[in-house]
C-alpha cells in the first residue's frame, strides 16, 4: 500500500476498497439472502437475453449470416455466438471510487491531493477492521505491506489508523508498515516492536525486543512501566541516544540547556529524553538500552554518587574523593544544621535539607566533588558536580524559575549567573 489510487480508487482482489466490497456481500448474503437472490434472478434473466431463443433478434442474425459465409468456403459447419451473462464478482470488479466535497458534483478519487487520499485510505482500513470482526472468518492470512501510513495525516487520526491496524492484525490479517513516526507505536506495543537501522558495516539490522531484553537484566516494575510510558516510549524507538533523567525538571530543562550551550536545537542529536522516576529506575533503564545495542546516559545529582553509585559498583565505597566528602558531612553537620543517616549522609529533619546539604559540600570541596563527577563520566554518567541542576543554571528549586531559564535560553538571553562552561561541558557529552 504505496499508492492510495491503486488502493482504494479503483477495485483489486486484495486492496482496501476490493476487501471490504468482498466482506459486505459475505454480510449481504447471510443477512439479506432475498436481496442478493434478486441479484442472481437479474443476471440469469440477462442472460436469457444474451443466449438461448429469447436472446436480441440482432444477435440471432449476426449468427446466421456468419454461418452462411462459413459455409461458402467450409460447408457442413456453422457458428453459434455464446455471451456468456456476467457474473456479480465480475461486475464489482469495474468499481471505482469517487468524491463529494460540498454537494458537488462526484469526481474521481484521484483527482484530489495527496492529503485527501491518504486520509480517505486511511478511513477504509479502520473501516476494514471493523467488518473483518463483524465476519470473524478464519483460515485465510492476508498481508497488508503499508508505506509510512501516517503520511498527510491530523495526529489525532494517526493514533486512530493505528488502532485500527491492530484490530485487523487480530483478524485474520498481517499487518507490516515502516514508519519514521512515534505516534505510530503505542507504550503497551513498545516492548515487542522491532527497530531496524542501517548499520555502515553490516547494513540493516535489527535489534532485540524489549520484551527479550527485559528477561535478560534485573528489573523492576517500576522501570518497566517507565519504559513503556507513552510519553518516553514512542521517542527512544526513533532516537540513537538515550539520555535517563530521574524526574520532570532535566526532561524539561535539557533542550533549552543544550539550545544555549551549542545554538542547536536537542533533536539534532537524534536523542531522547527517559525520565525514570527515580535513580535506582535510571541505572535499570540505562542498562536495559545498552542490551539493545544503544549508546544510553544517564544523568543525576550529586547524592546519586553516594547513596547509589557504590551499591552498583560504579564507584567504590573506598574510593578517596568520597571518603573525604563523608567526612566532611561529619565535621559540618551540627554546624550547618543537617542531620546524618547510619551511613553518614544527609537525611530529612534538619535545619536545612539534604539537597542542601549536597550543594554546600560541592561549594566547600569542589575538586573532589568533580573527581567524583569525572569517575562516573567515564562510565556515561552525569552528576552535577554543584549538587544539582539549578546551582549550575543560577536558579532556585522551583517550577516559575525553570519556566523563565527555559523561555529565556531558548530565546538568547539566559540569567547572567549561569556555569556555561559546564553546560557546554555537559552538551558535548551527549
Amino acid at each position: 500500500m504505496d499508492d492510495a489510487g491503486d488502493d482504494v480508487g479503483k477495485f483489486a482482489a486484495k486492496n482496501t476498497i476490493g476487501l471490504l466490497i468482498k466482506y459486505a456481500l459475505d454480510l449481504a448474503r447471510t443477512q439479506n439472502p432475498n436481496a442478493m437472490q434478486a441479484v442472481d434472478n437479474s443476471l440469469l434473466v440477462l442472460g436469457t437475453h444474451l443466449n438461448g431463443p429469447t436472446r436480441v433478434p440482432e444477435i440471432g442474425q449476426l449468427e446466421s449470416l456468419a454461418t452462411q459465409d462459413l459455409s461458402s468456403l467450409f460447408s457442413g459447419i456453422g457458428i453459434q455466438i455464446e455471451i456468456p451473462p456476467p457474473t456479480l464478482d465480475e461486475i464489482i470488479k469495474t468499481t471505482t471510487i469517487k468524491l463529494i466535497e460540498g454537494g458537488n458534483q462526484a469526481r474521481a478519487f484521484t483527482d484530489y491531493g495527496h492529503g485527501t487520499q491518504r486520509t480517505v485510505q486511511m478511513a477504509l482500513i479502520q473501516l476494514l477492521a471493523k467488518y473483518a470482526s463483524q465476519t470473524g472468518q478464519s483460515g485465510n492470512n492476508t498481508v497488508i505491506l503499508i508505506d509510512e501510513p501516517e503520511l498527510y495525516l491530523h495526529p489525532q487520526a494517526i493514533y486512530s489508523v493505528t488502532e485500527a491496524l491492530k484490530k485487523l492484525s487480530s483478524n485474520d490479517f498481517q499487518i507490516f508498515f515502516s514508519t519514521h513516526s512515534p505516534m505510530m507505536v503505542s507504550a503497551k506495543d513498545a516492548a515487542n516492536t522491532v527497530v531496524f537501522w542501517k548499520c555502515p558495516q553490516n547494513g540493516t539490522r535489527y535489534r532485540q525486543k524489549i520484551s527479550s531484553a527485559l528477561s535478560g537484566i534485573s528489573q523492576s516494575q517500576h522501570s518497566t512501566d517507565v519504559v513503556y510510558s507513552l510519553s518516553h516510549s514512542s521517542q527512544w524507538l526513533f532516537s540513537e541516544k538515550q539520555i535517563v533523567v530521574e524526574g520532570k525538571t532535566e526532561r524539561h530543562l535539557l533542550p533549552a540547556i543544550y539550545y544555549l550551550a551549542t545554538g542547536n536545537n536537542f533533536t539534532q542529536e537524534r536523542a531522547a529524553v527517559i525520565e525514570s522516576g527515580g535513580s535506582s529506575g535510571s541505572i535499570e533503564i540505562t542498562n536495559l538500552f545498552k542490551s539493545l545495542g544503544y549508546s544510553a546516559k544517564a544523568v543525576f545529582d550529586l547524592d546519586f554518587a553516594f547513596k547509589v553509585a557504590p551499591g552498583q559498583n560504579l564507584i567504590s565505597p573506598t574510593d578517596a574523593n568520597l571518603q573525604k566528602c563523608i567526612q566532611w558531612f561529619a565535621a559540618n553537620c551540627t554546624a550547618l544544621g543537617f542531620q546524618l543517616d547510619n551511613s553518614g549522609l544527609p537525611k530529612k529533619g534538619g535545619a536545612i535539607n539534604p539537597e542542601q546539604a549536597y550543594e554546600n559540600l560541592a561549594n566547600a570541596l569542589p575538586n573532589e566533588c568533580l573527581n567524583i563527577h569525572n569517575t562516573l563520566k567515564s562510565q556515561n554518567i552525569w552528576i552535577w558536580p554543584r549538587g544539582a541542576i539549578e546551582a549550575h543554571l543560577g536558579i532556585i528549586k522551583s517550577n516559575s524559575a525553570r519556566a523563565l531559564f527555559a523561555q529565556q535560553a531558548l530565546s538568547g538571553l539566559p540569567p547572567t549567573n549561569v556555569d556555561l562552561q559546564t553546560l557546554q561541558s555537559f552538551s558535548s557529552w551527549i
